[in-house]
């Protein structure tokens, strides 16, 4: 069966863009274990921040430091 333009189109993208995404999730990943230990080691004040909030904080560090890595 052939495929429209927009399902080729939609599957080029998906070759461009499911890298990234999985590399991004690596790093979320990655910060949320490094909140974990954390926690696990001393009192954190989240400052009313949450979860999600703080591992969004420490992710631009993982990938402006450790990009090449992954």
């Amino acid at each position: 069966m052939n495929k429209t333009k927009a399902q080729r189109y939609n599957e080029m993208l998906d070759r461009i863009i499911d890298p990234e995404i999985k590399r991004l999730k690596t790093i979320e990943k990655v910060a949320g274990e490094i909140l974990v230990e954390l926690e696990s080691k001393t009192t954190i004040d989240p400052c009313g921040l949450e979860k999600e909030q703080i591992i969004n904080i420490i992710s631009p560090v993982i990938k402006k430091h450790f990009i090449h890595l992954l």
